[in-house]
């Protein structure tokens, strides 16, 4: 039997207090193998770096966001142009400007500022001046040995991984910001709230937990090989300190999900982790809301967060919609077994395509494999958008599913009325969709309003049928995502 291997790895940020720090476990199933699971052990607030070494001591990677290898000033670190250049708009300046070495002997801003204009032209940015005093606490320990267990990290730029390359928008000060990060943290420490009950009242804001939680993470990753730098070759400085930044080379989330060879391709399937191993908020067949729960709480939602959803959570809705379960029933008297959908279906007919809209792409789900098989990489929600009168909210969230139907299938059986037929599995399937959408703390909307035409055209419909089949129509929308509070 394969015996499991775990480590400790270690997160840090500066605070109010001193520093926060979050220790993590990660345990594979054996060395060789890099597929792990991550559980937050500890979290605590240590008043200065030297403390943070001594209670990291067991930790195989340590990864802090402070500046580690500064230059001399004869240029700018290419780490902080590169971070900038990843997270673009509003969250490039995070990244502040590294202060240059010389400016670590300066006591107060008016020197360290005038330091740095006769070195490199330009004064010291206030908000890097006040990160001086850990600047420099961290840089009197550094060495270039000590280095390979203590690395420089960005939480921006971790958060912009996490996030399917995309960097969150809202600042991580905000609640709706806080929210944000903390979800994507959550599907991967799903034991993050219990863990966070044990931190002090005071000495630190939620967004320094944050922001150690994730460079825990990205120790474990870097760990076990799945870590790159910035840049990708960094240069030393006076002390042989790399300048760089690690960030993670993989990501969580269900559309960055690699292959052997790498990025999956057009045609290729994405399996889906099985719904009762979905680990978000413990998303299962036995999931912690109440049916009368989520009846009661639901409503239809338009207005949409840009976050995308988890891989997790995808699974969890393309299940509801239209997963395959083993089963048995009983007709006319014979006792039947197999395979049936999570929706009823008249004479188990299933005319039901389900289609998943994101902003990387267009996927089919294939329910009897639940996976996924990637159509185009192109972002159709702008087009989907337009298709459905202009109702701006498919544009804005991140994924609508979109429910086509082969007639066919259901009136060779039962005539003109399995038309009916048809539709009223629509509506079953997408009110799975709905409760399971609560369930996940998600919003949903449906949508009925399209041009038919205009969206075959966008899907390019019907490009997914079975032999003799030909006419696959679009029949019912739904929309998901995280609601603006």
């Amino acid at each position: 039997m394969p015996t499991e291997h775990s480590f400790q790895v270690a997160g840090v940020d500066g605070c109010k207090a001193g520093w926060f720090v979050a220790i993590a476990s990660v345990t594979m199933e054996n060395e060789t193998n890099t597929s792990c699971e991550f559980s937050l052990k500890n979290v605590f607030v240590a008043n200065a770096f030297t403390e943070v070494f001594s209670k990291t001591s067991d930790c195989k990677l340590v990864c802090v966001d402070i500046p580690i290898g500064l230059s001399d000033g004869d240029k700018p670190r290419e780490c902080d142009g590169a971070a900038r250049e990843l997270l673009r708009g509003r969250r490039a300046s995070s990244v502040f400007p590294s202060p240059i070495r010389p400016c670590l002997s300066a006591v107060d801003y008016e020197t360290a500022s005038k330091i740095s204009f006769e070195y490199t032209g330009k004064k010291l940015n206030k908000q890097t001046f006040a990160l001086m005093k850990k600047i420099r606490e961290v840089d009197d320990l550094m060495t270039p040995e000590l280095q390979n267990r203590v690395r420089e990290i960005h939480p921006e730029v971790l958060f912009w991984a996490l996030n399917g390359q995309k960097p969150i928008e809202l600042n991580k000060k905000t609640v709706i910001g806080q929210y944000q990060r903390h979800s994507l943290l959550q599907v991967i420490f799903t034991d993050i709230d219990s863990i966070l009950v044990r931190t002090p009242i005071s000495g630190y804001a939620m967004d320094d937990a944050l922001d150690a939680i994730v460079a825990a993470w990205t120790a474990g990753q870097a760990v076990i090989g799945k870590a790159k730098t910035l840049p990708e070759k960094p240069p030393l400085d006076s002390k042989g300190l790399r300048m760089e930044m690690l960030y993670p080379a993989c990501y969580n989330q269900w559309l960055n999900i690699e292959n052997n060879s790498g990025v999956i391709k057009m045609g290729e399937l994405i399996n889906l982790p099985k719904p009762n191993q979905a680990c978000l908020e413990r998303s299962r067949k036995d999931g912690s809301m109440s049916l009368e729960k989520a009846i009661a709480v639901r409503r239809s939602r338009r207005s949409f967060l840009p976050q995308s959803l988890t891989f997790e959570q995808i699974s969890q809705l393309t299940w509801a919609a239209q997963g395959q379960e083993a089963g048995s029933q009983s007709r006319q008297g014979r006792a039947l077994t197999g395979s049936y959908r999570t929706a009823p279906s008249a004479g188990a007919t299933y005319p039901l395509e389900l289609f998943v809209v994101t902003g990387n792409g267009l996927f089919h789900y294939l329910p009897a494999k639940h996976a996924l098989e990637k159509l185009t990489g192109q972002d159709l929600r702008a087009e989907l958008s337009t298709a459905a009168w202009g109702q701006e909210f498919i544009e804005a969230a991140p994924l609508t599913l979109v429910f086509a139907a082969e007639f066919s299938r259901t009136t060779n059986h039962y005539g003109k009325r399995g038309i009916r037929y048809v539709y009223m599995e629509a509506g079953h399937a997408a009110q799975n969709v709905h409760l399971q959408a609560e369930a996940l703390g998600l919003g949903s909307v449906a949508v009925g309003a399209f041009d038919d035409a205009s969206v075959s055209k966008v899907l390019s419909l019907p490009a997914v049928r079975r032999p003799a089949e030909k006419n696959l129509e679009p029949v019912y929308m739904v929309t998901v995502g995280y609601c603006r509070k």
